[in-house]
């Protein structure tokens, strides 16, 4: 049963209010500060001066939350100035604060969008025009002029339809056919409002439209514009209304930037707070100015393109009537969103695919997911439609996809398009990306990393998962990859904290206009010649994360896939996937389609695809001679993991010890260390051994001689890719446990975890495995060779009492094993009890 326009708009207020809630409650985007110093006092408030840890927009002037360790404070952006931000709070924060979170909740924008919908109650044209858009029940009207093809068919119906619903699958031209609409408009003279979810999908649309626009027609600046922020540079000279309105009074847009420049020097020092001000209340008034030039020049523009945000937000757009809207990325962009842009047109053309991305909700609430998390497609019922095998009246899908290598588009054409895209001609042209190296000749490649003891870690701060073995071979290849001839890289990861690594580690070596190193959510409309996916997840984690097994995953691996042009690289530990992902998953359905395909590499055979380079070097070894030359020339810190103290040489612990910094050793042997007094010592379970140099650089390796996996060693020369990977180390020593005072151990100082790490071995590779602590107070064992996990049996516990003797003080009794929820010690004369995690170390 079709909903009334009431019904949807009553539906969509209510999820957004709930999500406006759970921003101001605990939602929000989340971003680091570093590097915080106390500048001075801002009338009652204080105010820091921080270093971004990548590169993020801001605007003066807003209110963010801002957490401090375990605080939470209410906060505002005073003023940036390229990666430097200054921070207003209401305390006193101490003269350095090192890590500052910016949570950038953007409720008033949401607000705003509610109070257009609310609006609409009012107009009862507007009221229609969301009607027709969420029920497609316009007349068909472009049946009546002769199609002499598809794109002219397209055109017939943008211009003779009040609706049309444009399904453009990856690659298949979608930006290329909304701008011949546009054209077709332009010439026309129909005022033309060109709307998407970003700043990016517009600039893309736009520059596309305007190069056509150029080509046909004599054309005066200030008929085509871009209103708002752009991203394109080269764009904003010709498009961009802040510039023109520049160009028209240059006067005043040299009056701003002085006030700007004074401003910005003055908000460093905060005991000019009458003079900051002042120039504040002039620099506004300016801003003002060029503010209402600006939507001068949208009120004259024929074809204008902004945000749906500028839609909800800034009146000289909401305010007035377009003969023609056009929706790209409708899968992106909220559903209200996208109604509201259609009660302005009088037509509405809405392009995008939802089978990739959908909107991002902060709120998991259910009505807020049916209402926001479902795009326009979904909710209108038309993608119900094409399921059950029908076909609306005003949908068209584009057909022939133009991006992918034929190896890469048969999967998705198969898996996820149910046939309905076919390749074009031109894809054969593609073959010229796949001879280049890596992999020289092919186009699909998964690079199984089972035989590598590549561990997923997750940081300390966010909890978001990363993968060091992983995040070197990804760079490796990409290096390779961009020295052989391939110029335009992607790296695509479910996971922020890999994505970030990768970034820093090719940072100098890859110039950033040609590499993109993100999650998958950066990635929707954007194409590359090589794309390598890294799966990141692998043991000790007993699952894969949510976006990787969840429903939206398969839209995620679409979206990852088909971004790539020429070559597609993902990187996964195949046994480990095969075996936790659900078979009905896409991701499961790659897997089995690289199987049949032969794409699939192991260790021996693409571990010769990594190549050298001066920040990432490759050794076949722990090369002890080199670690300890870099231990002299260090000054001030060294950052130690020893999972096992093994063999180490003398010269190595010397060469720590006569260090005159401060030393920090992450181990989980930690009495066995031959060190000094005054080192840093903390009990922990990281995998590999790490030597790390005044923040500067770092040795990593796997090689802890178990099982049949091969050892792999990297030295690391970045200080921004070191700085990165400590901030996500958790420092916390492992679960320390009390002794107990009636139980004594006739071994003096030999623990429960002493005797396993000799006599407890995997059942499954037969390597060491760690005694972790659950938070039921369990032990679990965990293999971080193969995965196997398991818990203390009773023989175990109770071969290790016998072992150390172990028996009751009081009464000198020899304690004994029972079993109740779990196994325990207990004295049968005195009947008390200790819990294995209790002697677990003592």
């Amino acid at each position: 049963m079709k909903k009334t326009v009431s019904q949807y708009l009553k539906e969509w207020v209510r999820a957004l209010s709930i999500e406006i809630s759970h921003l101001k409650k605990e939602g929000g985007k989340k971003e680091q500060l570093v590097n915080g110093e106390y500048v001075g006092r801002y009338g009652e408030a204080f105010v820091y001066r921080f270093q971004m840890v990548r590169f993020f927009n801001v605007i003066d002037g807003t209110s963010m939350r801002v957490k401090v360790q375990d605080a939470e404070l209410d906060g505002e952006i005073l003023a940036h100035e390229k990666h430097e931000v200054y921070v207003k709070v209401g305390v006193y924060l101490g003269s350095d604060v090192p890590i500052l979170y910016l949570f950038n909740e953007p409720w008033e924008l949401l607000q705003a969008l509610i109070d257009r919908l609310e609006e609409l109650k009012d107009y009862k044209k507007k009221r229609a025009r969301v009607k027709r858009l969420m029920t497609g029940t316009a007349k068909v009207n472009h049946e009546e002029y002769k199609m002499k093809n598809d794109l002219h068919e397209i055109l017939l119906r943008a211009h003779h339809n009040q609706t049309t619903y444009l399904w453009g699958p990856p690659g298949t031209g979608k930006t290329y056919t909304l701008s011949r609409i546009i054209n077709s408009m332009y010439r026309k003279k129909k005022r033309v409002l060109v709307v998407s979810h970003s700043n990016a999908a517009v600039d893309v649309l736009m520059n596309e439209a305007l190069a056509r626009i150029e080509a046909k027609h004599k054309w005066k600046k200030g008929e085509v514009v871009r209103y708002g922020t752009m991203a394109n540079k080269e764009l904003q000279t010709k498009l961009s209304t802040t510039l023109l309105v520049e160009h028209e009074h240059p006067n005043l847009a040299r009056k701003e930037k002085d006030l700007q420049e004074q401003y910005v020097r003055l908000t460093r020092y905060p005991s000019k707070e009458r003079e900051i001000q002042q120039v504040k209340k002039k620099l506004n008034s300016v801003k003002q100015e060029m503010a209402e030039f600006e939507k001068e020049l949208v009120q004259k523009a024929v074809i204008i393109g902004t945000t749906l945000t500028k839609v909800a937000t800034d009146a000289s757009v909401y305010e007035k009537e377009y003969d023609v809207v056009i929706v790209d990325e409708v899968s992106m962009a909220y559903t209200p969103q996208v109604a509201l842009a259609a009660s302005l047109g009088k037509h509405i053309v809405v392009c995008g695919d939802f089978k990739q991305l959908p909107a991002v909700s902060q709120s998991k609430h259910a009505y807020v997911q049916e209402a926001l998390g479902r795009d326009v497609f979904e909710q209108s019922g038309i993608a119900a439609q094409i399921h059950e095998g029908n076909w609306h009246p005003h949908l068209v899908i584009l057909k022939q996809q133009r991006r992918m290598h034929p190896n890469i588009s048969a999967f998705t054409n198969a898996h996820v398009y149910g046939g309905k895209v076919s390749d074009h001609a031109s894809v054969v042209q593609r073959e010229a990306i796949a001879q280049l190296k890596p992999f020289v000749d092919k186009a699909l490649v998964l690079m199984n990393t089972s035989g590598i003891k590549t561990f997923a870690q997750k940081e300390k701060n966010g909890g978001s998962r990363y993968n060091l073995v992983s995040a070197f071979i990804s760079s490796s290849l990409l290096i390779r990859a961009f020295k052989s001839g391939i110029t335009s890289l992607g790296y695509v990861t479910p996971y922020r904290a890999q994505a970030q690594l990768v970034r820093d580690l090719v940072k100098g070596v890859i110039p950033e206009e040609h590499i993109l190193a993100a999650t998958v959510h950066k990635f929707q409309g954007s194409e590359k010649d090589l794309m390598i996916f890294d799966t990141v997840d692998s043991h000790p984690f007993s699952k894969p994360g949510i976006l990787l097994i969840n429903e939206l995953a398969d839209r995620l691996i679409n979206v990852a896939i088909t971004r790539a042009k020429g070559k597609f690289i993902m990187i996964g530990d195949l046994p480990y996937l095969t075996k936790r992902l659900p078979n009905e998953r896409l991701l499961f359905k790659l897997l089995q389609y690289m199987k049949e395909r032969n794409a699939i590499y192991q260790p021996n055979e693409y571990l010769k695809e990594m190549i050298q380079d001066k920040q990432l070097i490759w050794h076949k070894g722990i090369d002890v001679h080199k670690i300890v030359m870099d231990i002299k020339r260090a000054k001030n810190k060294l950052f130690i993991v020893l999972p096992t103290t093994k063999e180490w040489p003398n010269r190595l612990w010397e060469a720590i010890n006569e260090f005159r910094g401060t030393v920090t050793i992450l181990t989980k042997e930690p009495r066995r260390l031959k060190v000094k007094e005054g080192v840093e010592i903390i009990p922990s379970h990281f995998p590999f051994f790490i030597f790390a140099m005044d923040e500067k650089s770092l040795w990593c390796s796997n090689e802890i001689n178990e099982g049949n996996s091969i050892s792999l060693t990297v030295r690391i020369e970045h200080s921004d890719f070191v700085q990165m990977f400590l901030s996500y180390v958790d420092m916390t020593p492992v679960s320390s446990h009390l002794k107990q005072e009636w139980l004594q151990v006739n071994k003096a100082g030999y623990s429960l975890a002493d005797y396993l790490n000799i006599w407890d071995r995997c059942s499954e590779c037969y390597s060491v495995r760690d005694a972790e602590v659950t938070v039921k107070g369990k032990i679990r064992f965990v293999c971080h060779h193969c995965g196997n996990t398991g818990g203390i049996t009773r023989k175990i516990f109770q071969d290790y009492l016998r072992h150390v003797n172990a028996e009751c003080k009081a009464c000198k009794k020899k304690v004994e094993v029972a079993f109740r929820e779990g196994v325990y010690a207990y004295c049968p004369s005195c009947e008390k009890e200790a819990l294995p995690k209790d002697l677990l170390s003592i």
